[in-house]
């Protein structure tokens, strides 16, 4: 992006991209400046247990947390203090979970791997 545009740019057989955290503001203009018709990014680390992924082609959005089942899921997102980073508890000592749209950390469950395995 930081190059001259060139004619080059868009002569290529590229439908989709896909990569670990595209930049909002840099989002549109990259997938118009290169002709990309869909951009796909994920989120996660070699030492986490939870990853996200933004499939919808939403600009900045860092993905969903799918529930199949309500209730079963292991993951959740959590608000924190913007200033500090700490987490937001309620009365009860819990994190309290983000609603729609709201920032937040996500956080996961950890499980040995015993116990997730029904046949050992």
């Amino acid at each position: 992006m930081a190059q001259p545009v060139s004619s080059s740019e868009v002569r290529h057989s590229v439908r989709v991209a896909m990569g670990n955290g595209l930049k909002k503001r840099i989002w549109t203009d990259f997938q118009s400046r290169f002709q990309i018709k869909q951009i796909c990014e994920f989120y996660g680390s070699t030492e986490g247990n939870v990853g996200m992924i933004n499939i919808d082609g939403t600009p900045g959005a860092v993905g969903c947390l799918l529930q199949v089942i309500p209730g079963a899921s292991l993951t959740k997102l959590v608000q924190v203090k913007p200033e500090t980073g700490e987490l937001v508890r309620g009365a009860d000592g819990l994190a309290i979970e983000c609603g729609p749209g709201q920032p937040g950390t996500l956080v996961a469950k950890i499980q040995g791997m015993f116990s997730l395995c029904s046949n050992v």
